[in-house]
């Protein structure tokens, strides 16, 4: 198995983890949301989180692992 095709499965890997880590939290953020949602502060609070906050997070943190893996396995 050559390093190009470590890459490809190490990358494949990393995008699967993210989005399941991401509709975790999205299934978590959503229970939470139905047991202690009380407010419209809460609502936008909840929409904001679920929206905006985790999947920027999530993005971030497999572009840099990408870029790590890269990084690890480039042939320099």
């Amino acid at each position: 198995m050559n390093k190009q095709t470590i890459k490809q499965y190490a990358h494949t890997l990393l995008l699967l983890l993210g989005t399941g880590l991401l509709a975790g939290a999205a299934s978590y953020l959503f229970i939470e949301a139905g047991n202690r949602v009380t407010n419209v502060l809460h609502i936008g609070l909840y929409v904001i989180g679920l929206f905006i906050v985790l999947p920027a997070l999530t993005y971030v943190s497999i572009s840099l692992y990408m870029w790590l893996l890269d990084r690890w396995l480039s042939d320099k």
